[in-house]
């Protein structure tokens, strides 16, 4: 496990594929749907996992909703720190597309605006 020498903070949004394929913020739930402490690459991994799998209880008498991703960024600067889709089986179960995709995963360990305020 890769423990961050500096922890940062996240917040997690809620998008929704449309019928064009575009996604959009999902107004039914919260703008922000968490808020968390990354301490560690796999803290990051778990907040988008669990909270997908709420978002997936969330949104189950969604029938015509084929998919959602949500999104962790860093508060301050906006920066996406990472991601996750899931879609909906042809027999109405939300399953997580795949593994969460991460900045950890291409060795950004802190968001650039953290990293900035460290050096000043």
């Amino acid at each position: 496990m890769v423990t961050h020498s500096d922890e940062y903070g996240v917040q997690t949004k809620v998008e929704i594929s449309g019928s064009n394929g575009v996604w959009t913020p999902c107004q039914a739930l919260p703008d922000v749907l968490g808020e968390d402490m990354i301490k560690s690459c796999g803290d990051l991994s778990q907040v988008l996992v669990t909270q997908g799998g709420v978002v997936a209880r969330l949104l189950r008498g969604w029938e015509a909703l084929r998919g959602f991703r949500l999104l962790a960024r860093e508060p301050r600067s906006g920066v996406l720190v990472g991601t996750v889709e899931w879609v909906r089986e042809p027999c109405g179960l939300w399953v997580q597309h795949d593994e969460p995709m991460t900045g950890c995963a291409y060795g950004l360990h802190v968001p650039e605006r953290c990293r900035l305020e460290l050096v000043a």
